[in-house]
């Protein structure tokens, strides 16, 4: 017999089987025998083994299962319930058959498995793609259409449908699985066991009762109709126990969804008809007002299931419904009146008041982070608010609490809600129904070794698993960038090895991983790293440039690099059965993978239990590829689920909505409500059959999430909030909230006067103190405080007027602003406003230094000398802001940006290869040729062979159209050259300052430039690098470059390479003291010729003075300010305009923008600095340039 207990909220139900539990043990029943429960997920079952503990004071031998688990128990020995794994496992192996796949009938999905190539890995990749979606779709046709299936052994039912086609094919696979000898039937013959399908059990004779003890079935929201036919079966033996969340204690069956009731309209024409719609105020009559608006629009899957129950105990349950009870707030208003089935609300009742009330919130926020915090924010000021007069005197606790997270991808909300707790005060809390790859960084790097195989073995997929912590770990010391350093010096992009390549444009054994580690294997033996080693392979001369080991370790990185594209290799082209590819894949992941601790070794082997376990799946003992079993294992991995802390004791419980939904507590939080997010979009799936008649049991994903909602607000017992992100991260565009969001809004405001739920949270959570509590948000409000006092403070003249009077550029009290703006001082500045005993007081608390430049924290430790390349001074010349960046960032002449993640061989070199390049070809040739004509050709196809071999020089179609337009190039500069040499003698030259590179082998090496203290910022000074081409005897620079205009402003700039050279060569005593120094330019586009500029002759004592400067400028400070050389010059040209003019006019030229090219983005969006500092800068880094250089025409 079946008994019904409904109730509106999940603690009556509790109270409920506990009394029932009682009630059994009353009569004589053994405390021996276990308590059979039903519940719908493990979340459920914890909280009820908790409270009937609580209620009963000892919660013993209780047998808790889930009801498809508890229903496979239930069969007699020898039979075994088709499940979800073996229907996929069905499916797959007929799939894997091509001969079976031939046949006429199947047609449609063998043109789907052909429809990405006929390549073996993309054909695998969709069976299992199909068999997938197949399984699904089988497993719910059997749940709500299991009729259909028991037809299909007569005909098919959906001819004359646009159906038809569909169910031709799949009904053949149904039927080969199936039907009488079909696949299930002999592999149950084989194994000596008889598969039964879920729908059969409705009607199995052989099915065992479970016995005389009752069953209780607890807390499920709705189950499909096939379940209720077997829990109707199970009744009909045993008693059979059913509490089930009932959100309304009327009769409710007949309220209508929105989607009935536009089908409705729709039947009785009310939509139809040219015009109607429009004709009429309110055709669908929503302000007449109707049922309760929860229910009608997210309660149908609910109502669906009551009836359903009702009709298997026809109509006989026991009511413990309890209505909100306390003082009355907007969300118990809300609760009751779903309760009662309260009509549509069309006005606020009068007696309503909730203008005060804060039982329901909506939060829009500008982005997750801020999201999680403004959470982590209120459930602190909940918990040190609560007074104990919300739940019988009981003072609210943490794992009162619970945070839910709405929508299919978690994981990023995870991430910030648990750093926002840790952050805020400490928040305790556990996390769970997290997936175990985004908690495990063991499970992550498996999934992603598991992947390679089929890829494209890109630098980019190959590297995100070697520099993975997990796999670091087996290389101590060993900094993860320089696998990419290496990789780029050893010219490997993409591909295993050559055979990879086949298809390309590439002809040569160049870019794979086979051909780099092999240039490495022979840099260890052989010395000249100029000379192509000539390999013999399949009657093929193949060309390698050995590659000497460039670093510590990078002979561990080929080791480990050749095992592992081996085994890969070996992996991806094997066909190996189940059993043997979870041998290998288990081996494969223990043999690449270093767990650091107990806790990640424990993961280790949780992993390698998942991915053996695929020996499971049998695919008829049928060999299958790489693609198939890692499918398979990544998706065993991916469907392991991750927790963290004590579920319901540690704190705040972290969940995601679907198994937290009928869980109650004090207060929920449900974060992720954004639209697209929440709920599920109603997607049609055209394989589907169940499209083709709908009918009234079906529940779509869009339906279920409403309804999951709808359980969240009945389970909220004092505050609901809900959130969402308000703002696009990338556009700044505004964002709208869930539907569900919209319509509880319009639904509270219209009814019940609620129109101020909706809180907009500002980009920064120091803008709005009161809504962020935490100490961080604390401390930043109070100096953003601080800041606009002492703004105040400065802008009223008041402060000390002793200050350091040599330093012009903190004049007006150290403000960094014009009188006007009154804005705050640098740091620097500050320290030269206050009194002389708080200065030494601040900079004793802060560490500060006492010399004026180095109060503000140095960019380097004084400690250690400073190696500064000729290229950082030209840059921090032509823009301080991006040439002090990439400085700090460490981006120098081999900018490492993006090394680790390339995907793709570069079609052109980059602008620093190709003007490297160009440069000692152009002196090869120079050289080559004596006094005649230099003859570019030869040496370039020279030099550009090793160039390719080494994977710095395009290939193919690319590689010819550059070696024209680079040839072309060199004509030009030869030209010019040929005219300076006419007039000032032959010759050419490149200095190198410091250890030659190997990019640089033309380059005449010379000992780095050393300064000794430069202002105490630092110990001394190496200055490196390498010159420009330098003609003349060393008295002129060539500018290699063709301009495309002739302006002063540009040569001027172009001037600062010779400057820089001429300034270095005077430091290193290389060049006549008395001797000036040109600067020699190529004609332009236009065939313009140009004049040099000449500078004038600069001693030893200059050149170092200048350079001392330039290190202690460079180090002493941030440079956040813009102030491009192209203003400067400007400024020159034209004294009687500010300088703040030329920078704004330099900003908005958006023809040349030559300050875009560093690591800052939008650098002129920064302020320049205040005139007479900006006069300062400019005298103290270009003052040696103006006394030296020439006129300009």
């Amino acid at each position: 017999m079946i008994h019904l207990t409904y109730s509106n909220r999940t603690e009556a139900l509790l109270d409920a089987l506990a009394a029932d539990l009682a009630v059994e043990g009353a009569a004589g029943r053994s405390p021996f025998e276990p308590t059979r429960l039903i519940v719908p997920n493990r979340n459920v079952e914890v909280w009820l083994k908790h409270g009937l503990a609580r209620r009963m004071g000892i919660a013993a031998n209780l047998d808790v299962q889930l009801l498809r688990r508890f229903v496979g128990g239930l069969l007699p020995e020898g039979m075994r319930l088709v499940d979800g794994p073996l229907l996929f496992d069905l499916v797959l192996s007929l799939l894997l058959d091509d001969d079976y796949l031939a046949h006429s009938a199947l047609a449609r999905p063998r043109s789907y498995l052909l429809a990405a190539g006929d390549g073996a890995d993309a054909v695998d990749l969709r069976r299992f793609q199909l068999a997938s979606q197949l399984a699904r779709l089988f497993d719910e046709y059997g749940h709500a259409r299991p009729e259909m299936l028991a037809a299909w052994s007569r005909e098919p039912l959906l001819a004359g449908t646009p159906f038809a086609e569909t169910e031709e094919w799949q009904r053949r696979i149904w039927l080969d699985l199936f039907a009488p000898d079909g696949l299930a039937e002999r592999w149950g013959r084989e194994q000596g066991i008889r598969y039964v399908q879920l729908q059969d059990l409705a009607t199995a004779e052989g099915l065992s009762s479970p016995e005389k003890a009752p069953v209780h079935v607890f807390g499920v929201s709705y189950v499909a109709s096939v379940f209720h036919r077997i829990l109707a079966r199970l009744a009909s033996g045993s008693d059979l126990r059913v509490y089930s969340l009932n959100p309304c204690m009327e009769f409710w069956e007949d309220v209508e969804a929105a989607p009935e009731i536009r089908r409705r309209l729709a039947r009785h024409g009310r939509l139809g008809g040219e015009g109607t719609l429009f004709r009429e105020p309110d055709p669908f009559g929503l302000e007449a007002g109707g049922d309760t608006p929860a229910l009608s629009l997210w309660g149908r899957p609910g109502r669906e299931n009551i009836r359903l129950l009702n009709e298997l105990a026809e109509c006989d349950y026991r009511a413990v419904f309890e209505d909100p009870d306390g003082a009355r707030s907007l969300l118990r208003q809300l609760q009751h009146d779903i309760l009662v089935r309260e009509p549509e609300r069309t006005e606020p009742d009068p007696a309503f008041d909730f203008s005060a009330d804060k039982s329901v919130r909506i939060l829009a926020c500008p982005g997750i982070k801020r999201e999680a915090e403004a959470i982590a924010e209120a459930i602190w000021s909940l918990v040190a608010e609560d007074d104990g007069r919300g739940s019988g005197g009981e003072p609210l606790r943490f794992n009162d609490i619970a945070v839910l997270v709405a929508g299919s991808d978690p994981s990023a909300y995870f991430t910030h809600l648990c750093a926002a707790f840790e952050e805020t005060w400490k928040i305790p809390y556990s996390l769970s129904d997290s997936a175990f790859a985004a908690e495990s960084r063991i499970a992550e790097a498996a999934e992603l070794l598991l992947a390679l195989p089929a890829g494209r073995f890109t630098r980019a997929e190959v590297l995100a698993f070697v520099t993975h912590p997990a796999v670091m770990s087996r290389f101590p010391g060993v900094d993860a960038s320089a696998w990419g350093r290496w990789c780029d010096r050893l010219g490997i992009v993409r591909g295993a090895d050559r055979f990879d390549l086949r298809e390309s444009y590439v002809e040569q054994d160049l870019l794979s991983w086979d051909q780099g580690l092999r240039r490495l294997a022979l840099g260890a033996f052989l010395a000249d790293a100029d000379q192509p080693f000539e390999a013999v392979d399949e009657d093929v001369v193949r060309r390698y440039l050995p590659a000497e080991a460039g670093g510590e370790g990078e002979e561990g990185f080929g080791l480990f690099a050749r095992s592992l594209i081996a085994d890969l290799r070996a992996a991806k082209d094997a066909r190996l059965t189940m059993s043997e590819w979870a041998g290998f894949l288990g081996d494969l992941v223990q043999a690449y993978l270093t767990p650091s601790g107990e806790a990640e070794a424990r993961e280790l082997e949780r992993c390698l239990r998942t991915i053996r376990g695929i020996a499971d799946t049998r695919l008829d003992d049928r060999p299958a590829s790489f693609r198939i079993a890692s499918e398979l294992a990544r998706q065993a991995l991916g469907g392991l689920g991750g927790s963290r802390g004590q579920y319901l004791a540690g704190g705040v419980v972290v969940s995601t909505l679907q198994p937290m939904r009928a869980i109650p507590f004090r207060a929920v939080f449900i974060a992720g409500l954004g639209e697209g997010r929440f709920p599920a979009a109603d997607r049609r799936n055209h394989l589907d059959l169940r499209l083709a008649r709908p009918r009234a049991g079906d529940v779509s994903p869009r339906e279920g999430d409403q309804y999951m909602f709808l359980e969240a607000i009945l389970c909220a017992r004092e505050r609901l909030q809900l959130s969402f992100v308000a703002r696009d991260q990338l556009t700044g565009d505004p964002l709208q909230p869930s539907i569900v969001v919209a319509e509880l809004e319009r639904m509270l405001a219209r009814g019940y006067g609620a129109t101020k739920l909706r809180e907009e949270l500002p980009l920064r959570r120091f803008e709005a103190p009161e809504a962020f509590a935490s100490p961080q948000a604390r401390r930043e409000a109070q100096a953003l405080a601080l800041r606009e006092e002492l703004r105040r403070h400065l802008a009223s003249g008041h402060g000390d007027g002793d200050r350091a009077a040599s330093a012009p550029e903190f004049s007006e009290r150290g403000q960094r602003a014009t009188s006007a703006e009154s804005r705050v001082p640098e740091l620097d500045g500050l320290l030269d406003a206050v009194k002389p005993e708080l200065r030494l007081r601040l900079a004793e608390a802060h560490g500060l230094h006492a010399h004026r430049l180095d109060r503000v924290t140095p960019l380097h430790d004084p400690s250690e000398a400073l190696r500064l390349t000729l290229r950082d001074l030209r840059r921090f010349l032509e823009c301080p802001l991006q040439g002090s960046a990439a400085l700090l960032l460490g981006l120098r002449d081999d900018e490492e940006d993006g090394l680790l993640t390339l995907e793709d061989e570069a079609l052109e070199s980059s602008a620093l290869d190709r003007s490297v390049f160009l440069a000692d070809r152009f002196v090869a040739g120079v050289a080559g040729a004596g006094s005649g004509s230099p003859d570019f050709e030869a040496s370039f196809d020279e030099r550009a062979e090793l160039e390719r071999l080494a994977g710095r020089f395009p290939l193919g179609l690319f590689g010819e159209a550059e070696r024209a337009r680079q040839l072309g190039t060199l004509a030009e500069w030869g030209g010019t050259y040929q005219e300076i040499a006419a007039a000032r003698g032959p010759g050419v030259e490149i200095l190198r300052f410091g250890p030659a590179i190997e990019e640089d082998r033309g380059a005449t090496p010379c000992d780095p430039v050393r300064i000794e203290s430069v202002g105490g910022c630092v110990a001394h000074v190496e200055v490196r690098g390498r010159t420009g081409v330098l003609v003349a005897g060393r008295k002129g620079s060539l500018i290699l470059k063709t301009p495309k205009v002739s302006d002063a402003v540009s040569r001027q700039k172009d001037a600062l390479r010779a400057f820089v050279d001429r300034v270095i060569l005077a430091a290193a005593g290389l060049a006549d003291e008395k001797a000036t120094h040109s600067a020699w330019f190529c004609r332009t586009a236009d065939g313009k010729e140009l004049e040099p500029i000449v500078f004038a002759p600069i001693s030893r004592g200059e050149a170092l003075e200048w350079l001392g400067t330039m290190a202690e400028d460079l180090v002493s400070r941030a440079h956040d300010y813009f102030l491009p050389c192209e203003a400067v010059f400007r400024s020159r040209a034209k004294p009687g305009m500010p300088l703040a003019e030329h920078v704004a006019k330099v900003a908005d030229d958006r023809r040349k923008r030559p300050f875009d090219h560093g690591p800052v983005r939008g650098a002129e969006g920064f302020p320049p600095p205040p005139e007479d500092e900006a006069l300062w800068m400019i005298e103290r880094r270009f003052g040696l340039f103006f006394a030296k250089v020439g006129v300009v025409e």
